[in-house]
């Protein structure tokens, strides 16, 4: 004969049910890998998030570079405060990833005078990883 404590299962749908409506911690680690996958575009892949390569720096924005010798950075990457500056914030059930630089903008959209370098977007392959994440978060609450 099997025994079944309905106390049991009733507090751990309760549990479940906490998780569904209770999101922030799932946020707060999605947040957390945006921020780690944007600081890899500027540090080291230099793709926007569709995963094309962001547009060479114009001649003289290279001679710059060259001269004040940190030309082997490579885009988006001079004196590392772009990088540092990218973070997330949390706003009820919103995650927002970004800089509060002035000129991130600018780098993001492009001028006149200069391409967009996107570093800021969704790549298309986070849906299952983070829909993965999520019912890993509700059947268990672990992150």
């Amino acid at each position: 004969m099997i025994t079944i404590d309905s106390a049991q299962a009733f507090a751990e749908i309760d549990a479940l049910l906490l998780r569904m409506h209770e999101s922030a911690p799932f946020l707060e680690a999605v947040g957390d890998r945006e921020v780690a996958e944007v600081q890899k575009r500027i540090r080291d892949t230099k793709l926007d998030p569709l995963g094309n390569a962001w547009a060479p720096w114009a001649p003289f924005t290279r001679s710059e570079r060259e001269h004040k010798g940190n030309a082997d950075l490579g885009l988006l990457l001079d004196e590392g405060d772009l990088l540092l500056s990218i973070d997330k914030a949390m706003f009820g059930e919103t995650v927002e990833i970004g800089s509060n630089l002035d000129y991130a903008k600018d780098l993001q959209e492009g001028t006149d005078k200069m391409p967009a370098r996107e570093f800021l977007g969704w790549a298309p392959g986070s849906g299952p990883i983070y829909e993965n994440l999520y019912k890993r978060y509700i059947e268990t609450g672990v992150i």
